[in-house]
């Protein structure tokens, strides 16, 4: 991983905003601004990197409300 102090924020945000009990949803958007920064940014990579959604394809994570599994 390579900036885990990111993925660190983007988790504590997450979780002082919506908790384990649940994933993000869309109307969470407003009151996660360093989440929608980050993936702001992601996108931004992707553009410029479309190896980097493959690297990433090749396991299974989930992002906000979404769900893509290993191989999709």
């Amino acid at each position: 991983m390579h900036f885990p102090d990111v993925v660190k924020k983007v988790q504590t945000e997450i979780d002082r905003v919506v908790g384990r009990e649940r994933m993000p949803r869309f109307e969470d958007e407003e009151v996660l601004p360093y989440v929608r920064a980050f993936i702001k940014e992601f996108e931004r990579y992707a553009e410029l990197c479309p190896q980097i959604t493959q690297v990433i394809m090749s396991t299974t994570f989930r992002q906000m409300a979404s769900y893509c599994p290993h191989g999709a």
